[in-house]
Order: structure tokens, then sequence, then C-alpha cells
């Protein structure tokens, strides 16, 4: 990208942020890149990468090229992407691509003007309507699909896939960005509008919020221990996440960037298994499959597995991430796991994930940082100790 080109971005962004702070996770984490194939300024919404047609964003004012930024994160934001192919597949061939589009138009430009102050572009052709101001993306789509005639101008920022139409989701580390930066700008949001009242909210806000408030259900737990064994979101004083990666975005939100320039620290960790037998074949897999994925991300190069009771009784070293899906159950009988914290420490881990049903005795500080993976619910939790990185609840 051309150093002007780059600087003028710089200057919009930092206009962005400062009128809807909860942006700045979303523009900061994002890579840029010159692109005359797309029309205006366009996202893609697996990869965080926002595209730029220099063309195009040399008739723009500064005010409204911010504007347009801040769209684009609203559409990453408010996952357009996901969201547009739920409702495909639930209306089939009835479904029309170029209303949902439009309707997201509206729904982002009402978004944008209602966290900023700020007024939708003169030029644009898709200005906020007040009959839909508290509407959803889908409410609106429902109400645009009334009129079967209904036609629409063509949407010319991008919004998932690669400029190429692809679509593809993309996955490891610009996935991982991608969905810590959504997070991180999420929670800032919330924070920001804690006061409001539900109705005061236009409808794309409150249908944000109602998507990412987790009350109809609780967080997925496989999603919650690969985000400790990939992200290191941890409150472990000894066991500083930033040794792992090359810089993390010291704005309070605890979001880390993966260091992909130099090895990674966590090159080798130990993996305890209970074998006490309350452990089922199902749940089992869930959790080897959990691992298996972040250990690609990763990048280790050793991974020690103790099958323990009451003692160690089996210990494989493996050096693959296809070995860990081999892993088979050993053994049953009691659990101590005073000989796994040893062991890992022996071995020179860096961490020690401890799966176990939570009958056991709770060690008082632990040798390494250890995340215990609890499959009981209704058991005594690890108390908060020296080296404790947290606890996952398997249901």
């Amino acid at each position: 990208m051309q150093p002007e080109l780059m600087e003028q971005i710089k200057k919009w962004r930092r206009g962005v942020c400062k009128a809807i702070p909860a942006f700045d996770a979303i523009l900061y984490a994002a890579t840029y890149e010159e692109d005359e194939s797309i029309g205006t300024i366009g996202i893609n919404n697996s990869m965080l990468k926002i595209k730029v047609n220099p063309k195009f964003v040399a008739t723009q004012k500064d005010a409204d090229a911010t504007f347009i930024l801040a769209h684009e994160a609203a559409h990453f934001l408010c996952d357009h992407q996901r969201r547009g192919m739920a409702m495909k597949r639930q209306e089939g061939e009835d479904f029309r691509v170029d209303l949902y589009k439009g309707a997201a138009e509206y729904a982002v430009n009402t978004l944008v003007e209602s966290l900023s102050g700020w007024s939708t572009p003169k030029g644009t052709e898709y200005q906020p309507r007040e009959k839909w101001k508290m509407l959803s993306t889908e409410e609106i789509y429902r109400e645009m699909k009334k009129d079967p005639a209904n036609k629409l101008p063509p949407v010319l920022c991008l919004c998932g896939g690669d400029g190429k139409g692809d679509g593809k989701p993309q996955t490891g580390v610009a996935q991982m960005i991608a969905e810590q930066a959504r997070e991180a700008a999420t929670k800032t949001l919330q924070e920001g509008i804690s006061g409001q009242k539900p109705g005061d909210q236009v409808g794309e806000l409150r249908q944000l919020l109602l998507d990412r408030m987790g009350l109809t259900k609780p967080p997925d737990w496989r999603r919650q221990l690969a985000r400790y064994l990939t992200a290191l979101d941890t409150n472990c004083k000894h066991f500083d996440p930033r040794s792992i990666y090359r810089r993390s975005m010291c704005d309070g939100r605890n979001m880390v960037l993966p260091n992909l320039a130099s090895e990674s620290i966590a090159r080798r960790f130990a993996l305890s298994l209970d074998n006490s037998g309350s452990v089922c074949d199902e749940m089992f897999t869930q959790i080897l499959g959990t691992v298996h994925s972040a250990t690609q991300q990763l990048g280790f190069k050793e991974l020690y597995v103790y099958h323990f009771t009451t003692a160690i009784i089996k210990r494989l070293r493996l050096t693959t991430a296809s070995q860990i899906k081999k892993i088979t159950r050993e053994g049953s009988g009691g659990t101590d796991i005073h000989e796994v914290d040893r062991q890992a420490k022996q071995d020179a881990c860096m961490f020690n994930i401890i799966v176990t049903d939570g009958y056991v005795g709770w060690l008082g500080s632990y040798a390494v940082p250890t995340l215990v993976v609890l499959t009981v619910e209704d058991v005594e939790p690890p108390p908060k100790v020296h080296n404790l990185i947290g606890t996952v609840y398997v249901s």
C-alpha cells in the first residue's frame, strides 16, 4: 500500500475510534490493502482485512471516508456474512441476496449514525429510513420482501470473501484474531451503553447485543477451552500471556495477537488425563478434538500425555498433532493429581491441562501454569492459587 494512502487511513481510523471507541479493537487489528477491483472500501469478514480502492477514496471528503470506514467496521461487528448465510439456509430458494445486502446497508448506516452522531454521506444510496430505525437487518429484509418488485442499487462494499465472491471461511490465526476483535468490540460497546434502555437502542444495536449477551445459552465449553489454549487470556499473574505473543493491545481488553515472526514459546506442554472412569467416550473425544485444534495454532513441538489415577499409569510423548486424536483412555481407579503436576515440571512443560472429574484433593499451588478441565459440574472447583490459569466446565 502507498504510504500516503496508509497515512490517510490512519487519520480516518483515528476519527472513527474517537467517535466510536468500540471500533478500535476492529480497526487496529485489521490489515489494510489497496484493491481497485472493489467499488469503495470493503471488509473481509473472516480474515479482518480491509480493502481500499484508492481511486474511490481520492474523490471523498475526509468526513465521508471516515464514515465509510466506520460503516465497514460495523458490518464486521454485526457479523452480517454469517447472519446472511443463516437466512439463506432458512429460506432456501426464496432467499433474495440483493434485498438482504440492502437491508444490511440500511441497518449499518443507522447504527453508525446512532453511535457517532454523524450523518450518512449525501451520495449514499442507502440513507437511513425513520420507519426502519428500530428494526434489525433481518426485520428490514422482511419488510422489503413484502414488495416482490423491490429492486435495489448494487451494494459496492465488500462484506465477506476476498474480493472475488468466494466467501470461504478462514481458519487458524486470522480467524482467531477476527473473533477476538469482534468480542473485544462488543464488550466495549456493552460497557459504553450500559445505562441505556433496550427500547432506546436502534434495531441493529439491540439485535447485536441480544446475539452476544449469551442469556439464552451458556458459552460452549469447547470454544472456551480453545480460547484458553490459543488466546491464553488468563488471570494467572505468574503466567504472562504476552510472553507468548509479540505484542498485546494494552487497552484493557486483554486482546492478544499471535507472534508468527519467531518460534512460539508454548512449544511443549502436558495433557493429564484422569482415567478414573467418569469421562464418557464422547466427551473424551471432544476434549481431544479441541486440544488437537489448538495445538495447530500454538505451533507445539512436544506434547506429553499423562494417564493417571492415583499415580501416572502411562506417559506418552507426542511430536505431531495427528497423534493427539489417537489417544485412548487407560485403566480406572481413584484420582491424585500431585504426580502429574510434578511430572509436568520435570518434563519442562510450559503449561499443563488437567482433565478430571474433580473428585480430587486440589493443590495449594502448581508447579507449572495449569488449566483444569472439569468433566463434572457439581464438584468443588480448584481454589485460585499460584499458577492456576483457570477452570473450564465440560457439559
